[in-house]
């Protein structure tokens, strides 16, 4: 028995697991655009676009989370997108509580993770002009 256990840790070590982690060149998410400007916008009104990305790496990509201000509703494309297939990222502004022009940041963390096991992540922005009704 004792003897069995040595031979199955040595196997072990033989053959370590793999991290399941992309290599650069696999992982390759292309927005059409990064920053969208949203011109100008009234102050009190609401504002809707969507940034497109295609992915042209060689494994699938999946969004697990997307954020940014409170003044920002997001929706993403779901599921895995498949080598040479186009996800969104769609989000609706509202300057209700605006004061001010501004950039805003959103952040996309993929589930997708790079060399070191930390999630692939990229932030895409958006600016507006504030206008007083």
């Amino acid at each position: 028995m004792k003897y069995l256990i040595i031979i199955l840790f040595g196997l072990g070590m033989a053959f370590p697991a793999q991290a399941q982690v992309s290599k650069a060149d696999d992982f390759k998410v292309v927005f059409n655009d990064t920053i969208i400007d949203l011109g100008s916008v009234i102050k009190g009104e609401k504002a809707s676009e969507t940034f497109t990305f295609i992915n042209h790496g060689s494994e699938a990509v999946q969004i697990d989370l997307v954020s940014s201000c409170e003044c920002t509703t997001l929706d993403w494309s779901r599921g895995k997108i498949m080598p040479n297939e186009e996800g969104f990222i769609q989000f609706t502004f509202d300057s209700s509580s605006k004061d001010e022009p501004e950039v805003i940041d959103i952040e996309i963390f993929f589930m997708n993770k790079d060399e070191e096991g930390e999630p692939r992540f990229r932030i895409i922005n958006y600016k507006y002009d504030l206008a007083r009704p």
